[in-house]
């Protein structure tokens, strides 16, 4: 009972939030400022020695979301949005993209409603899953959560939240919390959730009523299929990110989106700006190449205030105690990300390049940065032409409607595009410069960074930019704002060039419903998947320590196991399976092994064996499958 008294505290306090403070924006603000702010208590108290376990997460996720109930029941809005406008700009697209991804998972061939490890075994391109499974393994088996890899402490809320609705699921489904079950289908459930708020990130821009630069007595309301141009563009990028098993991609999506919104269009909340930038630097816990752009952020509010105090004599004591506690939760994470990037290596110099004369070969040491997160691989989204094309045109179309208004001098002209400006400077940074110092290119972490800046950049700027085709309503009031003809053939283009990037189609890929396959019980010994024993089977009591942790092939006649005939069929299934059991860091010497058969073409039993061997002895003792030619479970 206990998992569905939480569940409903975590749904019923951001709804009445949202009825309190009739605004997604102010809801969905508050309500990540919050989780940001236990979940970074939550990662530093870790680092420290605490040891947190399922309940005693949930017990942190529910004091975060009472925080957001006092705020909902003790503030006020002073400019309610009407609900026309938040339900058909914002609820409305985003229970759509929900109702797909559901219907998504019940077409699927038979697989059973439950049956997700099959999910994330044959998604071989998504090794990162298994760290969040990893986490997920640990949760369900109600031990602490011990993690090697750190996962930022607000996204282990959100994958709390997951995780305590997928134990209510199997109760009320099974009469018993299923172990494997909680641990697949919360990071499912997770990737689903973020892609469902996607849509409602762009909130700041649908809910504000803003100056054109044609008018500025009239004041613009976007067309809700404007917003909607916004929502499916975040949407899509962050299905397909699931195709990646970027998880931490789908959060920040969310998070960056809100922060770049608040800059972009004035919005009547106080401190909002000030609020998103601290919750954007909490986001970098949970994505650590974040870390830099997020420490120029707060270094520039502690700028700021300064001059406010030395020039103005004053300054907002609210503002700089949250900023202020952003930056105490965050410093511990942020030095060893910034340490972890920047780490330095020597570099040997002849010293007649330091004065020692051009007769001497002696050489010397020279400390430079090894900037590993340059040289880093992995799959990712990539922004092609026509999205950068696309991107390039929303900025410029929506600050000619947006910013021409502005009467704003000097630098202050500037502050609605700093926060895109950062990242992205970032983003071309690491890109140019970085491929010239790491001698190769495009790294991983630069490609991912602009893909997160021109998918954010255009949730917040095309609407704005399409609002300059239509008439829209003179003020923010209950009247629907208009929606001309010239907007609706400006909605269907985009869908258009989403298509003919690849992005759209992709990410339908990702949530197909054949990537969920048959199970053994469904349709019986005869088509069963090679992973069948590890999967979920709807039944009240599934200990994660008794399902398999790696899939290796040992046909009958055989001396010795291997990777082959079909090595990165056995590594990617071993490497989700080890996570599933919450053993993502004990395993490693089975996922190295697979590997190293795997990529040298060689017979690596003999030679990995003795790191093998030194397992932790409860990892040797667990089950694994073994296949034949095949691919059919042999034992």
């Amino acid at each position: 009972m206990g998992n569905i008294a939480f569940l409903i505290a975590f749904i019923v306090i951001p709804i009445i939030a949202l009825w309190r403070l009739k605004s997604v924006t102010w809801t969905l603000v508050v309500t990540f400022l919050s989780v940001g702010f236990v979940g970074a208590f939550v990662q530093v108290s870790a680092a420290f020695g605490t040891r947190w376990t399922m309940v005693g997460l949930q017990w942190a996720l529910t004091a975060a979301m009472l925080v957001v109930l006092v705020v909902a029941v003790a503030g006020r809005n002073p400019r309610p949005v009407p609900w026309r406008i938040q339900v058909s700009s914002l609820l409305l697209p985003s229970a759509a993209v929900l109702g797909f991804l559901i219907v998504s998972r019940v077409l699927a061939p038979a697989a059973g409603p439950f049956a997700d490890v099959g999910y994330f075994v044959l998604n071989r391109g998504a090794e990162d899953n298994a760290d969040w499974l990893d986490f997920t393994g640990r949760l369900a088996s109600g031990g602490p959560v011990d993690q090697i890899t750190i996962l930022g402490g607000p996204l282990q809320l959100l994958l709390v939240f997951a995780a305590t609705l997928a134990a209510t699921l199997s109760l009320l489904a099974f009469g018993g919390v299923n172990q494997v079950l909680v641990a697949a289908d919360s990071v499912l459930y997770a990737q689903f959730f973020l892609a469902a708020l996607a849509p409602m990130a762009v909130a700041p821009v649908a809910e504000r009523a803003f100056a054109s630069r044609w008018s500025d007595k009239r004041k613009t309301v976007v067309s809700p299929v404007a917003v909607w141009s916004g929502a499916l563009v975040l949407s899509v990028m962050s299905i397909a990110a699931m195709g990646f098993g970027h998880l931490s991609m789908q959060f920040t999506l969310v998070t960056v989106t809100l922060w770049f919104g608040a800059f972009w269009i004035t919005f009547p909340m106080p401190r909002i700006r000030v609020v998103t930038t601290a919750t954007f630097a909490l986001t970098s816990l949970v994505w650590f190449p974040l870390a830099p752009v997020a420490f120029i952020a707060l270094a520039a509010y502690g700028a700021k205030f300064l001059v406010d105090l030395l020039q103005r004599r004053r300054i907002d004591w609210v503002s700089v105690i949250l900023w202020a506690t952003a930056v105490v939760l965050v410093a511990q994470p942020m030095r060893r990300a910034l340490m972890y990037i920047f780490l330095t290596t020597s570099t040997a110099l002849p010293t007649s390049l330091l004065g020692g004369g051009f007769g001497q070969s002696v050489v010397s040491a020279m400390r430079t940065p090894a900037l590993i997160l340059l040289e880093s691989q992995g799959g990712t989204e990539v922004v092609g032409p026509i999205l950068g094309v696309m991107s390039a045109a929303a900025v410029l179309g929506g600050g000619s409607v947006l910013l021409g208004s502005r009467k704003q001098a000097g630098w202050s002209r500037y502050v609605p595009v700093a926060p895109m400006a950062l990242l992205l400077g970032y983003g071309i940074a690491i890109a140019t410069f970085g491929t010239w110092f790491a001698g190769s290119g495009p790294n991983y972490g630069a490609v991912k960074t602009i893909m997160l800046t021109t998918a954010a950049g255009l949730a917040v700027t095309l609407p704005v930019a399409l609002s300059s085709l239509g008439q829209w309503s003179p003020r923010l009031s209950g009247r629907r704002a208009a929606t001309s003809p010239l907007t609706v053939v400006a909605f269907a283009a985009v869908i258009f060039l989403l298509v003919v990037d690849g992005v759209l189609p992709r990410a339908m890929i990702r949530v197909a419903p054949d990537s969920w396959r048959e199970t053994y019980e469904t349709f019986g010994e005869d088509r069963k998947g090679y992973w069948w024993p590890a999967e979920v089977r709807a039944v009240a009591d599934q200990p994660i320590a008794s399902n398999p942790v790696a899939c290796i092939y040992f046909p009958p006649g055989a001396t010795e196991p291997a990777a082959g005939p079909d090595g990165q069929l056995t590594y990617s299934c071993s490497r989700i399976l080890m996570g599933l059991a919450g053993k993502d860091s004990e395993g490693q010497p089975v996922v190295d092994w697979l590997r190293r058969e795997w990529l040298n073409n060689e017979d690596a039993w003999t030679n990995e064996w003795p790191n093998l061997r030194n397992m932790p002895r409860d990892l040797l003792t667990r089950q694994v499958i073994l296949l034949n030619d095949s691919n059919e479970v042999v034992g």
